[in-house]
């Protein structure tokens, strides 16, 4: 039921003013959208729904107001009455506007980044900084395009939360409208070490399909965390592709070169462990690090035994060992 409101909201928002719809306090910070940038491959979303998505996040936060584009029309029009240019800082002066808003977003498949640029409308004209990222998960089930409405309404609050550098600003929201900020992170290489002196595993003789699964199911878990916005295997591979390496082994180390391009893509952790052949079986074991400067720093590790030549039981280690490594709380089935 929220979720269908979301969306009734960001259809409908635009034509009401805020006004209608709390009382202003006189404390809440003013603010007014300058400008927008999008990037070529953002489609679906426009000036329209970014209105409703800051408005709302505004709302949300107890301590916003977002000037609607209606109300900056009127005064536009009223000073060109009287032959004066409309200039961005003389409405935003006519109206008390505290900050000057300007917006770009970016898309990489199915990540969505948000970055905001905050100038006071005073002389002091003091300049803030923010971005927000989120994951895009739902798309339309009549075509399957993605539906980016829900993750630019999470992107643009971790963005206000960046930039005020608060990150409880939303703490006190409701729902999937809780949110803080979040990094992205990327799930690399799970590297399987074979001892040619023991018997032989499927795990080790298939480990194309074995690693690849691996990582899709540490992905199901990370996903859950609400401090990480974590690339699917797509967006990943995309990024590698779009700096010429277009073949990425999930059963090896990670390289340095992905390493290079991660950072250069401002990715903040990385997860990623090794799977050694012991007697016994096989002892498993993921890090969470953090990508700086192209290396890993290893925050966190978890570790395991797994003792059959087993996808299922595979599955079920990795699901328990992600879980202990991001600290997500763990359901059992």
């Amino acid at each position: 039921m929220k979720f269908v409101f979301f969306l009734f909201f960001l259809i409908i928002s635009p034509l009401i003013s805020q006004d209608n719809m709390v009382e202003l306090p006189k404390s809440k910070q003013r603010l007014m959208i300058a400008n927008a940038t999008f990037a070529e491959n953002i489609r679906d979303i426009d000036k329209r729904k970014l209105e409703a998505a800051v408005t709302l996040s505004s709302a949300l936060s107890g301590k916003l107001y977002l000037v609607p584009n209606a109300t900056l029309d009127s005064v536009a029009k009223i000073l060109k009455s009287k032959s004066i240019e409309p200039t961005v800082l003389l409405v935003a002066k006519e109206l008390n506007v505290d900050e000057l808003i300007f917006f770009n977003i970016n898309r990489l498949e199915k990540v969505l980044r948000v970055g905001i640029t905050s100038i006071t409308s005073d002389s002091s004209q003091i300049k803030r900084e923010g971005v927000g990222w989120a994951a895009i998960r739902y798309l339309y089930k009549e075509d399957d395009r993605q539906l980016i409405d829900p993750a630019l309404l999470t992107a643009v609050q971790r963005a206000f939360a960046d930039m005020y550098n608060d990150s409880l600003m939303y703490d006190k929201a409701d729902g999937s409208f809780r949110v803080f900020p979040a990094e992205p992170t990327v799930i690399g290489g799970i590297d399987f070490i074979d001892n040619e002196e023991m018997p032989k595993w499927e795990i080790f003789e298939s480990k194309e399909v074995y690693s690849f699964d691996a990582i899709e199911t540490i992905f199901a878990e990370a996903i859950k965390s609400p401090v990480l916005v974590t690339y699917d295997i797509d967006t990943r591979d995309s990024v590698y592709a779009m700096f010429g390496l277009h073949l990425v082994e999930n059963f090896n180390a990670p390289s340095s070169l992905e390493l290079e391009i991660l950072e250069k893509l401002e990715v903040k952790y990385y997860i990623t462990g090794n799977l050694k052949r012991v007697d016994g079986g096989v002892i498993i074991e993921l890090f969470f690090c953090e990508l700086y400067k192209g290396r890993l720093n290893i925050l966190r590790s978890s570790e395991g035994i797994l003792t059959s030549d087993s996808m299922d039981d595979m599955r079920k280690l990795f699901i328990k060992l992600t879980n202990k490594l991001l600290n997500i709380e763990l359901v059992e089935k």
